[in-house]
């Protein structure tokens, strides 16, 4: 991918010009292509392998929405160097895409503030699937007692008594967490 942004870019300066042979042409159009599909091979690959560390830390459903947004921001970046290795104006395109990044980031900024809390608590690990935990919150309603089901992108689930409580990680990031016990090394084991 690297060695065909590389042709490709050197023969964009021939892009333009009238006397433009057609095998430069050529080379640069299929040195795009070829940027083009060994770039998405290489995102996607990065993706996959950066989705299964964050599956094997924070669980399925993490995993997958990492992989996703690592695949979509990678495909964006090899799609802003095609276009650049193309002599295509892209300063217009990321006028509008900031334009639109800001509106849609006002408007999502509850979700976007739960998906980078989640990413803090996968990555910090203050307390793992299978804890038993302890949290005090006044947004929360004071006192929380119970054990992590899961660590998703959005919401913990905590297994509590009276059902399944969903916390948003904001508010998870938020409050005082006591750890009671781990899965692997519980109370009632060193009893």
């Amino acid at each position: 991918a690297f060695a065909a942004y590389g042709v490709g870019s050197s023969f964009q300066k021939y892009l333009h010009k009238s006397t433009t042979a057609p095998f430069d042409f050529g080379v640069l159009m299929t040195s795009a292509g070829v940027f083009v599909v060994f770039g998405s091979y290489a995102t996607r690959r990065a993706a996959t392998q950066v989705g299964r560390l964050i599956s094997f830390q924070g669980g399925k459903a993490a995993g997958a929405a990492v992989r996703l947004f690592a695949t979509l921001l990678g495909l964006i970046i090899v799609l802003i160097a095609t276009l650049g290795m193309l002599g295509v104006p892209i300063s217009r395109l990321l006028l509008g895409g900031a334009i639109t990044g800001v509106v849609l980031g006002i408007a999502a900024q509850q979700s976007l503030g739960n998906l980078f809390a989640g990413l803090v608590l996968i990555l910090a690990r203050p307390f793992t699937v299978g804890s038993h935990i302890r949290l005090r919150s006044g947004a929360l309603g004071g006192i929380i007692d119970g054990e992590v089901i899961s660590i998703g992108l959005t919401y913990v689930v905590i297994d509590m008594e009276d059902g399944h409580l969903f916390v948003p990680n904001l508010a998870m990031l938020a409050a005082g967490v006591v750890r009671l016990g781990d899965p692997v090394t519980s109370r009632s084991s060193e009893l």
